[in-house]
């Protein structure tokens, strides 16, 4: 079965990349409004609440990067949803586990179940190109992938990106034309709830706009985060850096010979003595993912190619609850699966991507233009 990520590219300003934006992805962002309802109604949020919290992160943002605010505010007049809708889709992971005291149970937990990503980096010294790859899978909500997109902005000052996103929101995990690529994976602590931060998009765009490694750092230490999240940051240039945070804390780690695997459970020994680590009662299966992965790149070391990373992030081990997640139902008819495959070969400035991989196995491929 062959299923490809719409892919929309926007330039010019802020606001005029964000017209574009709202235009082109009018469908898709209506339906990422639509399909979120009933998850926040369900978090004791209406969507009147979600709107304010909305506007009130919007502040948050303006005070962040006013450029930011900018593009949001062209997404929202030229999709026709309201500022405070479009802020929300950007702070979704905030207001589903942040911005409510209600505890999510056992069974809730498959249908917002966090996005139990497992993303990898591998050094220049450890591939068969000498270039740095970069890649994860992302697991979330499975009705999202309807609205899930590859957005390509040109930039008049500063890199050009590449990034995948869902509807609406800035970035999620992504490249720019300097040769930096981040992804995420969700992280959960008992002290996420009700903190005054930035959502994570728009750290991650912040890094994405980065035009070297210490800039792209700099983007999450000096971020007020208002939700723990994992950050993995790699330069094509032959570096790599894993921030594991919390609203109040930064835990690094770096490559271990020439590796970096995290996918959703504390792994810094800080971090295990400090934190209350939430995500695993969330998604469990984080304890192995990343071991799995792990292991299948250790053994092609010094040899390993996009190929190594593509059979990696298909592992099936423990299905449905694998790398490789096939949809697994909630209650609410909600279910959560393996949403995409991103590949990045960070050096030369290639995305490989694809949809669905639990049914699919047709990659795109995404490249910056040459200016």
């Amino acid at each position: 079965m062959s299923k490809l990520f719409k892919h929309i590219r926007i330039s010019g300003s802020p606001f005029e990349r964000g017209i574009s934006y709202g235009q082109q992805a009018s469908p898709e962002i209506k339906l990422a409004i639509e399909t979120y309802r009933p998850s926040f109604l369900k978090q004791g949020l209406n969507w009147s609440t979600v709107i304010e919290l909305g506007e009130k992160f919007a502040k948050k943002v303006e005070a962040y990067n006013p450029d930011m605010l900018e593009e949001l505010k062209g997404i929202s007049e030229g999709s026709g949803a309201k500022i405070g809708e479009i802020v929300a889709l950007n702070a979704r992971t905030e207001l589903l586990y942040g911005a409510s005291d209600k505890q999510i149970s056992s069974s809730e937990g498959q249908e917002i179940s966090g996005e139990g990503c497992t993303g990898a980096i591998a050094l220049a010294q450890n591939t068969q190109t000498g270039t740095v790859i970069h890649g994860q899978n992302w697991d979330w909500i499975a009705e999202c992938a309807a609205f899930t997109l590859v957005l390509q902005i040109e930039q008049a000052y500063g890199p050009d990106l590449i990034t995948l996103v869902e509807a609406g929101t800035l970035a999620r995990c992504g490249m720019n034309s300097d040769g930096i690529a981040v992804t995420g994976n969700f992280l959960k602590t008992d002290n996420d709830f009700g903190v005054d931060g930035i959502p994570a998009p728009f750290i991650r765009r912040q890094i994405l706009m980065s035009s070297n490694f210490y800039d792209a750092m700099n983007a999450v230490i000096t971020s007020n985060r208002s939700f723990s999240i994992n950050v993995m940051i790699s330069d094509g240039k032959g570096e790599a850096i894993d921030f594991e945070t919390t609203p109040r804390r930064i835990y690094t780690m770096r490559p271990e010979d020439g590796l970096l695997v995290h996918s959703n459970h504390f792994l810094s020994p800080a971090a295990q003595v400090n934190e209350i680590d939430k995500a695993i009662e969330v998604t469990p299966d984080t304890l192995y993912r990343d071991i799995r992965v792990r292991r299948l790149l250790e053994s092609r070391k010094g040899d390993i190619c996009i190929d190594d990373f593509k059979e990696a992030f298909a592992d099936k081990y423990c299905a449905p609850y694998a790398v490789c997640r096939d949809p697994i139902d909630g209650p609410g008819g909600s279910s959560s699966a393996t949403l995409a495959t991103v590949i990045m070969d960070v050096t030369k400035g290639e995305m490989h991507l694809l949809a669905s991989p639990f049914e699919n196995d047709e990659y795109q491929i995404f490249r910056f233009d040459k200016k």
